[in-house]
């Protein structure tokens, strides 16, 4: 699919009439400047999907040509306020809106690296194991500044530990993949988040883990133990009072009252916009 941006509305005085600029093509440039923390990952401008048969894989026995137009909001790293036009559609094609939104986040995906599991909050510096950065590195962006204290520190100011505070993102982190991906293991996909940073990263991860024909072992053993960590984590982060696990086959869970007041202090001690509070998925249940 091919993305455009379109123009901002603008209140026009009654009678006027004016020509309003065409949409423009979503480069790399616009996208680098707007898709940031600074902007809480929301774009100025509305986005237009523009597709056909091609990018959905169907073949259609009419003579009309699939013509898809859809248009959405990106703000706080979500796409939302949907707008859909459909035509060249027979009742043989099951175009759900879970196609079309899926079409929507894996073309800005593989185009510009768009992450809708990413957190709004920066974190602190994480380690990674160099032999497999594509599944443990995170983009440098997600660290915050100004919290270079040690553990006592911490604890007065922000009122927990340091194992505290990355229990705290692992957690949040989680929920975010439960809300996506709902019951298409998102334990799986969270203890290996770094790949949905970068789409050459998920292909990699594809090829060397997922699809067995072409499964690195080395890599996929890897994987295995990233998976088994990541739970221990969410185990530890529910005995520590972050989380609390519930939902269908306990998939999903809340954060807890603790964990709240440890955002709160935090977003305000590292100097983020505490609007950011506001679009935090606290409870996601399967």
């Amino acid at each position: 699919m091919k993305v455009y941006i379109t123009p901002v509305e603008v209140g026009e005085p009654r009678g006027k009439t004016t020509t309003r600029p065409m949409r423009k093509q979503l480069t790399q440039s616009y996208w680098a400047e707007h898709y940031t923390y600074e902007n809480i990952f929301t774009l100025p401008n509305r986005l237009a999907f523009v597709g056909n048969q091609d990018d959905f894989g169907f073949y259609l026995a009419s003579d009309n040509e699939l013509k898809v137009v859809i248009n959405c909001d990106l703000k706080f790293n979500q796409l939302v306020n949907f707008k859909m036009q459909v035509e060249g559609i027979s009742r043989e094609q099951e175009l759900s809106f879970k196609t079309l939104f899926t079409a929507c986040w894996l073309t800005l995906f593989q185009q510009f690296n768009y992450n809708p599991m990413k957190s709004l909050v920066k974190e602190q510096s994480r380690t990674y194991v160099k032999e497999f950065e594509y599944m443990t590195k995170f983009p440098s962006d997600i660290r915050a500044v100004g919290l270079m204290i040690n553990n006592r520190q911490l604890n007065e100011k922000v009122g927990c530990s340091w194992k505290e505070l990355n229990l705290l993102f692992q957690s949040m982190r989680y929920l975010a993949f439960v809300d996506f991906f709902k019951d298409n293991d998102p334990l799986r996909w969270t203890s290996v988040a770094p790949i949905f940073d970068n789409f050459e990263s998920y292909d990699k991860y594809m090829d060397n883990v997922v699809n067995e024909e072409t499964r690195v072992k080395a890599d996929y053993d890897f994987s295995k133990k990233l998976y088994n960590n990541t739970k221990t984590y969410l185990n530890r982060a529910v005995e520590s009072g972050i989380l609390i696990r519930g939902g269908t086959g306990n998939i999903g869970g809340k954060l807890t009252d603790k964990s709240k007041e440890i955002l709160e202090k935090y977003i305000q001690i590292t100097n983020q916009d505490k609007k950011i509070l506001k679009h935090i998925k606290y409870e996601v249940r399967k």
